[in-house]
């Protein structure tokens, strides 16, 4: 089927609509680089670049490939010295849920100020493995201690003899 061709001023229009869709795009994505470093320096990490998964060297990528309601998505990023303190860049989320860095953040951030967000939930987070660790090794604990009762209870039930043959064979 053949297609008619369009006219000059429908061209034209086109152009128009492109150019205003670009300055919108310059700014959603001038904000997101902006999220992208402060998130990074909140964890005490300078990002050099950043850019979206499967683009062409020095070039960023196209924002609206990779963006949707929820999350901008397959977001790369160059830092100087990854932090050793922090290994995934995790924290809980305004909606009290752990999230982290998985080359992406939420698009809400584009329109809230997500910093004491990201600053009060790293806190939460560390806090949370704190005593998540505090009370592995208190578990630990009492399970060493039971077992030593058990053992003395054990030995308890033992004669001399047994137990003198118990000590020669360690």
């Amino acid at each position: 089927m053949k297609k008619e061709p369009i006219t000059k001023e429908y061209f034209e229009q086109a152009e128009k609509v492109i150019a205003f869709a670009n300055k919108f795009t310059g700014k959603i994505e001038d904000r997101l680089d902006y999220i992208i470093h402060k998130f990074f320096e909140i964890y005490d990490c300078k990002v050099n670049t950043w850019y979206f998964e499967d683009v062409e060297e020095s070039e960023v990528g196209n924002l609206w490939d990779h963006m949707d309601q929820d999350y901008i998505t397959s977001i790369w990023i160059d830092i100087n010295e990854r932090s050793k303190k922090y290994n995934n860049y995790a924290f809980i989320d305004k909606f009290g849920e752990v999230d982290e860095w998985a080359n992406s953040i939420p698009t809400r951030w584009l329109f809230e100020d997500f910093e004491q967000e990201v600053i009060d939930g790293k806190k939460k987070f560390e806090e949370k493995e704190l005593a998540k660790k505090a009370r592995q090794k208190e578990l630990s604990e009492q399970k060493k201690n039971k077992n030593a009762e058990l053992v003395e209870k054990a030995k308890q039930k033992l004669s001399k003899e047994e137990l003198q043959a118990l000590k020669r064979s360690k």
